[in-house]
């Protein structure tokens, strides 16, 4: 790891380290590139988890109380094989509660809308205008 480090300290100081590459083989590159990758991939995760999380625990505590409660208790969704259906008429749809549109950054008319029996196109969603979108084969968020 400290030779990386030093590797990485020259490729962005040293005119020399780049006069060296010539006599290095082409994989010392490959390699240096992909472990760059990997390492500023895992601190962009790191940083931006510890900047999501939070929200998205607090989100889930303040609205997840109210999902739970406007779920209709004779809505039941079957997923086998794949593929979606439901035992009420569709589309079956749930309109967005007071208390999920007060603490929506963007909120829609609908929070979810079940249609397993039609094609799916972005004009039905935008007609339907909701957060969750459940169709046959698919989960649109």
């Amino acid at each position: 790891m400290k030779n990386f480090i030093t590797t990485v300290w020259q490729s962005v100081y040293s005119p020399d380290f780049y006069h060296g590459l010539r006599e290095k083989p082409l994989s010392f590159s490959f390699k240096y590139f992909y472990l760059l990758i990997t390492i500023l991939a895992v601190v962009f995760t790191v940083i931006t988890s510890m900047e999501f999380v939070p929200v998205a625990v607090s989100l889930f505590r303040s609205v997840g109380p109210a999902i739970i409660e406007r779920f209709p208790d004779e809505l039941v969704v079957t997923i086998k094989d794949g593929t979606a259906s439901t035992n009420v008429s569709e589309p079956y749809i749930i309109p967005i509660s007071q208390d999920i549109e007060q603490n929506a950054v963007n909120p829609q008319k609908n929070f979810l809308v079940i249609d397993t029996q039609n094609e799916v196109t972005l004009d039905r969603i935008r007609e339907y205008d909701a957060s969750l979108f459940l169709t046959r084969d698919a989960f649109i968020m």
